[in-house]
């Protein structure tokens, strides 16, 4: 039995247009709104003014590109001094007069609408950031067909529909659209294009990131609203990898398999970071005896594997590792 875990990378090598650099340009274009919202929240452009006012500057630097590529990640990284930005706005109102500063606590609409616009940005901002997120994967499945690659390593390709077996960490139907695949044999943690049920999900895997913006609740006990607003955004942009994972499990729980029949795990395209780990871990329970047969693209990205397989100490899990450069 052949079982492929299929990242990004696979995508990527079919001509796809699936980077998170690719995602800032449509968010950009078609809900500018949100998009200069978020990268203020993240600090990820720069204010200037010019004769119309002030206004961000999300120029293509080097910082800029490293964020939007680590897209997920950066999800949980909130700019720290945005959010004392805040809490010092609280700061300056307790500084106005007794009747000025009672209104805005007490019900007064105006100071309330004052307040709830100010900060919409963080109340408001992961529904359409995840509306933008499954309207560019439903672009790219409508419109982009892939196209078979520009290289065709051993052992990878073409793969083969019987008793093989697909965790597709990609939203995409690639491989029903070029191999053939029977859907029964796909699983996709993450959600699919196009399925209402399983839409595609994104975010974070950083449990802890909700926990530390809690924490700052200490620094003002009037300035709790906008901690929490803050809060569960990081909150609802994480990743609950755990009901993932058991879901992930049960599909290959259920895979039917030979006592003595050999088991070969084929990564295609991952990125092997911190949000992968669970994934291959579970794997290596399942399957103790597997062989694995990894792809990598650049040198950086065969080190960051080599120090993947180090760090969880994959050797003494695995009958035996290779990895393949594409």
């Amino acid at each position: 039995m052949k079982l492929y875990y299929i990242g990004n990378g696979f995508d990527l090598a079919h001509n796809l247009p699936t980077r998170y650099l690719d995602f800032k340009e449509y968010f950009k274009t078609n809900y500018p709104e949100y998009y200069y919202r978020f990268i203020e929240m993240y600090g990820l452009g720069e204010i200037h003014s010019d004769y119309n006012g002030p206004y961000y500057d999300d120029s293509e630097s080097e910082e800029i590109i490293e964020l939007w590529m680590d897209f997920e990640n950066t999800l949980a990284k909130i700019d720290s001094s945005f959010i004392y930005n805040k809490l010092g706005t609280i700061q300056e109102t307790r500084e106005l007069t007794k009747s000025e500063f009672e209104g805005i606590f007490d019900p007064d609409p105006a100071w309330y609408n004052d307040i709830y616009v100010e900060n919409m940005n963080l109340y408001e901002l992961y529904q359409p950031l995840q509306k933008a997120f499954i309207s560019w994967i439903e672009s790219i499945e409508k419109n982009i067909f892939p196209t078979k690659p520009d290289k065709q390593p051993k052992p990878f390709y073409p793969i083969p529909n019987n008793n093989s077996f697909f965790v597709v960490f990609n939203y995409t139907h690639t491989l029903q659209k070029m191999y053939n695949i029977d859907n029964s044999h796909i699983f996709y943690p993450h959600g699919e294009a196009g399925n209402p049920k399983e839409y595609p999900k994104f975010g974070h895997g950083d449990s802890s990131a909700s926990e530390q913006i809690e924490v700052l609740e200490t620094y003002d006990d009037d300035s709790h609203y906008i901690i929490d607003w803050i809060s569960q955004y990081v909150s609802e942009t994480q990743k609950n990898v755990e009901d993932y994972l058991w879901d992930t499990s049960n599909f290959l729980d259920n895979i039917e398999i030979n006592d003595d029949e050999e088991i070969i795990i084929n990564v295609l395209g991952c990125s092997f970071s911190n949000i992968d780990v669970p994934y291959f871990i579970k794997v290596t329970e399942i399957f103790p005896n597997a062989e694995w047969n990894i792809s990598y693209y650049s040198d950086e990205d065969k080190k960051r594997i080599e120090d993947f397989i180090k760090k969880y100490n994959f050797k003494t899990l695995t009958s035996n590792i290779k990895l393949f450069n594409v």
